[in-house]
């Protein structure tokens, strides 16, 4: 009947995610920067994009970079600007120091290859599981996924009050998407963290 469609209708609700602390990011990048996908890492903690947008990345001199907005393989990604946040991991990771494995890399939506793009993030998934990089991150991160660098990203921008208008498009979606995906995240003590840096300020 309408009841049972209906609640197959609903979209399942996710479950909490195993958000890095700043300290266990920091600790986790400068163990692995120099490792195969050390430098992918670092960019997609300082820059929050997607792990498919990694490859697309073209850092500016003023803390910005160009990014290619890539949700879908039906259709070609989008231009957008993204920053760092914060601006010092660039000069902490060298990260104008392009170093992404495989020679993958695509600088305007023509040049991106969805097929190609999609076995590069699985190849980087692997590594993942089975380099030294998985011994470190059980040690500081248990539970950790790649995408928990975009979340934490977002959150951080959040906990300081950045405009979060701003940060959505920075992070390549609206403002609805951006409060409804990442303020579930929020516990008690990163309003209050968000406030006092708001008193700070004020």
């Amino acid at each position: 009947g309408a009841i049972k469609l209906k609640n197959l209708q609903k979209k399942p609700k996710p479950g909490p995610r195993a958000i890095p602390t700043d300290d266990a990011i920091i600790k986790l990048v400068d163990a692995v920067r120099g490792e195969r996908y050390g430098w992918c890492i670092a960019a997609m903690a300082t820059f929050g994009c997607r792990t498919g947008e990694v490859p697309s990345l073209q850092l500016n001199d003023d803390g910005t970079a160009s990014c290619l907005t890539i949700k879908t393989k039906l259709s070609l990604p989008e231009e957008r600007t993204c920053f760092a946040y914060p601006g010092e991991w660039i000069e902490r990771w060298d990260l104008h120091n392009v170093d992404i494995p495989g020679g993958v890399r695509w600088l305007t939506p023509q040049s991106w290859d969805a097929k190609r793009s999609e076995n590069w993030v699985a190849a980087w998934r692997q590594w993942r599981c089975r380099s030294v990089f998985k011994a470190i991150s059980d040690e500081l991160t248990p539970g950790f996924d790649l995408y928990n660098l975009r979340h934490r990203w977002a959150m951080r921008s959040i906990e300081t009050n950045i405009n979060q208008s701003l940060c959505a498009q920075a992070m390549g979606h609206t403002l609805k998407e951006h409060e409804q995906t990442y303020h579930r995240e929020l516990q008690g003590q990163t309003l209050t963290f968000a406030m006092a840096k708001l008193i700070e300020t004020s």
